[in-house]
């Protein structure tokens, strides 16, 4: 391999230099070509060790000889060559220099191109994503077609509909405004009728009126010339008239019974709760024309007629005691019918039919 080393540029060319051909050095990187200059530089340097070496063995054995005329001709040729390792050294220094920049170069390019595959990595990594997510858009833009589609044919079907059902709806509104307009017109025959119902109706309460004054007219007129008249100091009560026995008088049974049928009526003969009620409300005790005279147990009225169901005697009455018992009184602290003697002295009340 041949060397030539420029002192001017520093540079050092040679045929053998390009340890790589044209083609290889185009598809390598940066860090290619640092080795090669790596390489040549080392070589470089042992040349020169080899140079300087060679000079100083010449030196030592040529000592002696330096005072002959040859040994002036070695002494130039010791100094040239001292001159030029002295270049050499300077340049050896340089291509240390540069050397060292290199290496740097070379580490800071190595950084980077670790860097660089790292960010390569990173986008490889990123485009196998964005193909996977490319492969899945398309799936899903597949997907949105299709549903496009049946979207589309369906929102044709409801465009359709929309048509049918807006023709309806035109329909139904001319209907609509007929019903509205006969509404109308019934609203107004409603308000008329109305009117007139009221009308009728004022006049219909007026007839109703005068019907019922009429009729009172003629029930006042009816009953003064139809209804009997109780006698003074007598009370009427449901078609009956009833005497009532002065106060602190007190008879027995028979002659209660007698003043009753002169006064022409009867001791009370009582028929409903309501004539009970009555009866009972003038004194606390009072002989009714009730009894058992004729026969035990077998109670008639004064009247001759028998006592008809229950009748409204008190709980545990008639007892018949002693056996003296057979008139029946009223009791209005009793509540209800009970059987005494009939010598005992009692109010007593009439009723006469009307």
């Amino acid at each position: 391999m041949s060397v030539v080393f420029d002192r001017k540029a520093g540079e050092i060319g040679g045929d053998g230099w390009n340890l790589m051909d044209t083609q290889e050095r185009s598809k390598c990187s940066g860090r290619s070509r640092g080795l090669v200059w790596y390489i040549g530089t080392a070589a470089c340097l042992g040349l020169l060790y080899l140079l300087l070496l060679v000079v100083i063995l010449s030196y030592v054995v040529n000592n002696d000889k330096a005072t002959s005329p040859q040994g002036t001709d070695q002494l130039q040729f010791f100094t040239l060559g001292q001159t030029e390792c002295e270049n050499l050294t300077l340049q050896w220094i340089q291509l240390q220099k540069r050397y060292n920049k290199l290496s740097e170069s070379t580490q800071q390019l190595q950084t980077m191109f670790s860097s660089k595959n790292a960010e390569l990595d990173a986008i490889r990594d990123e485009r196998d994503q964005l193909k996977m997510d490319t492969r899945n858009l398309t799936k899903e833009m597949e997907n949105l077609t299709l549903q496009g589609i049946q979207l589309q044919k369906r929102y044709n079907k409801l465009s359709e509909s929309t048509q049918q059902l807006q023709t309806m709806f035109s329909s139904k509104n001319a209907e609509l405004d007929a019903i509205r307009d006969e509404r109308d017109q019934l609203k107004m025959d409603t308000r008329n009728l109305t009117k007139e119902m009221e009308l009728l109706q004022s006049r219909f309460n007026t007839v109703v009126t005068m019907r019922d004054e009429l009729q009172e007219e003629v029930k006042r007129l009816n009953l003064n010339r139809t209804e009997k008249l109780c006698p003074d100091d007598w009370k009427k009560y449901n078609n009956k008239c009833y005497y009532v026995s002065a106060q602190r008088v007190s008879k027995s049974w028979d002659k209660s019974k007698k003043d009753c049928e002169d006064r022409g009526a009867h001791l009370a003969i009582i028929n409903s709760r309501d004539e009970q009620d009555f009866v009972s409300k003038f004194y606390d005790r009072t002989w009714i024309g009730l009894s058992d005279k004729d026969l035990e147990g077998h109670w008639k009225w004064v009247d001759g007629t028998d006592l008809v169901g229950d009748g409204y005697w008190q709980e545990g009455e008639p007892n018949n005691d002693r056996n003296i018992e057979h008139c029946a009184e009223v009791s209005r602290k009793g509540g209800g019918w009970n059987d005494m003697p009939c010598s005992e002295r009692l109010s007593w009340v009439c009723n006469l039919p009307l």
